[in-house]
């Protein structure tokens, strides 16, 4: 008699073994991405509360500083610390190190200095280094600048070290600047930069900007070197990986993010914003009398006269003069002076001398940096 056998139902205990691995597995992932999570909000949470609380301390002391009535006062340390889970690593007041039961006497016709690293539980830091402007309440700019005639037009260049005077300024690209750090950069109506991941930025001395300015990944005034002053007649927005290195002043919002400004800030009613009439350009005939070509390669040292005008190679010492638009394509690389009021001069790789357009735009890695114009030289306005 044939005996049958069932097949018995149910796991292998190899089976079970893999798959009790595999949950283990699973779970261990899990639990690494809600820690990384948890962790990551917490970071989030205590940088928001630091910068929150370096905030308060500032927003405290300028109000002790600029609003009461003696001519001296007294801050001690524990007047600025009420959050006990916080502590200053380093504080410094008047440039001179102040430690925890210390006070200082403080004149309130001085501006004040202030500098702290506040840290947390979480071995966490903010760090503040401004300047508390003297006195009260809002004061009045008035910015001496020589309004010249059309006939000086080039004096007031030289004499101010203008080397970007433009109605309009683009810059679109990542890592573009415009460098002159003893130099004035002038813009008369819009500023605009993109929202590239690389920062860009202006390195002068002396930044006029006309209108309300909203800074993504951008920076205004010498990083290092000769103290800039950014001068905005309008409201400003600093926003992400946005720096001001120097001093402001502007006619905009109080609520100015004193962390995003090196200097001293100042909210003003009137800024005499320097308003040049764009110099127009000669008859056509000046320029053939000083020798200017008006076709041919453009070589070192040339002097061209000409509609739109694209260069496309490397040239110095030139006087580039447009009725449209002045375009350095990609590889060249230039020197000399671009002087295009009706129209629009694009920078592509480099560009050093002096700019004078409606509009200026500034692309990619480009460069523009300042370098005035020989005394022996006439500008071509």
């Amino acid at each position: 008699m044939k005996q049958i056998v069932k097949k018995q139902g149910g796991f292998a205990l190899v089976e079970v073994l893999l798959t009790l691995v595999l949950f283990i597995i699973i779970i261990t992932m899990g639990y690494g991405v809600l820690s990384t999570t948890i962790s990551s909000s917490d970071k989030s949470y205590s940088y928001t509360n630091l910068r929150q609380e370096a905030n308060l301390i500032i927003t405290q002391v300028r109000e002790e500083h600029q609003e009461g009535d003696e001519e001296k006062y007294i801050l001690c340390y524990e007047d600025l610390l009420a959050n006990n889970q916080l502590d200053f690593y380093e504080l410094n007041v008047r440039n001179v190190s102040m430690d925890e039961g210390e006070c200082v006497e403080i004149p309130r016709d001085e501006h004040l200095a202030v500098s702290f690293l506040l840290n947390d539980q979480h071995q966490n830091s903010y760090e503040i280094d401004t300047v508390i402007e003297r006195g009260a309440g809002v004061s009045e700019l008035e910015v001496s600048i020589l309004q010249p005639n059309q006939e000086d037009f080039s004096d007031f260049i030289r004499d101010h070290n203008i080397f970007v005077y433009t109605n309009h300024v683009r810059i679109t690209g990542a890592n573009s600047s415009i460098k002159g750090e003893e130099a004035t950069a002038v813009v008369n109506e819009n500023f605009s930069s993109s929202n590239s991941a690389n920062a860009s930025y202006i390195e002068t001395k002396d930044i006029y900007l006309f209108g309300n300015i909203e800074m993504k990944n951008f920076s205004f005034g010498n990083r290092l070197g000769t103290t800039s002053t950014v001068y905005i007649d309008g409201h400003i927005d600093i926003g992400s990986n946005s720096k001001i290195h120097g001093n402001l002043k502007h006619t905009g919002d109080e609520n100015v993010d004193i962390t995003k400004v090196t200097g001293t800030i100042e909210q003003v009613e009137i800024i005499d914003f320097p308003k040049l009439e764009m110099a127009d350009l000669q008859d056509p005939s000046w320029y053939i009398q000083r020798d200017y070509q008006t076709s041919g390669p453009i070589t070192n040292g040339t002097k061209f006269y000409g509609d739109d005008i694209k260069i496309n190679h490397s040239v110095s010492d030139v006087i580039i003069v447009s009725t449209g638009d002045i375009d350095l394509l990609g590889g060249a690389s230039v020197a000399g002076v671009l002087f295009a009021p009706n129209g629009k001069v694009t920078v592509r790789r480099s560009f050093t001398g002096v700019i004078i357009a409606e509009t200026v735009e500034v692309l990619g890695n480009a460069e523009v940096t300042f370098e005035m114009l020989s005394e022996d030289k006439e500008f071509p306005f």
